[in-house]
């Protein structure tokens, strides 16, 4: 019967000594996370901002056909040169 106390009573204290080792580890990384956080928050606070907004305006005079974008300008030619080898083809091809 002793030994049987004795037996419980090793095994509550290793349990405890363990739980306590969890717990100072479980604070431990705790904290470093706060510092982590505090340490980017600082980090991020170095870089200046910048407030003032520039905007800048820019004109540009319309066709007759109200085609003012460049790259309709240059799809347009493409389409015209596509359309005279299509038309040059079926010339040929009319008897």
């Amino acid at each position: 019967m002793m030994e049987e106390r004795s037996l419980a009573t090793e095994m509550l204290q290793e349990l405890k000594a363990q739980s306590k080792r969890k717990d100072i580890i479980i604070i431990i990384l705790i904290g470093v996370i706060f510092v982590m956080i505090i340490s980017f928050f600082i980090y991020e606070n170095n870089f200046e901002t910048v407030s003032d907004e520039t905007t800048t305006e820019y004109s540009q005079e319309a066709d007759t056909d109200g085609n003012n974008s460049p790259i309709n300008q240059n799809i347009g030619e493409w389409y015209k040169w596509l359309m005279q080898d299509k038309q040059k083809e079926w010339q040929e091809k009319q008897p």
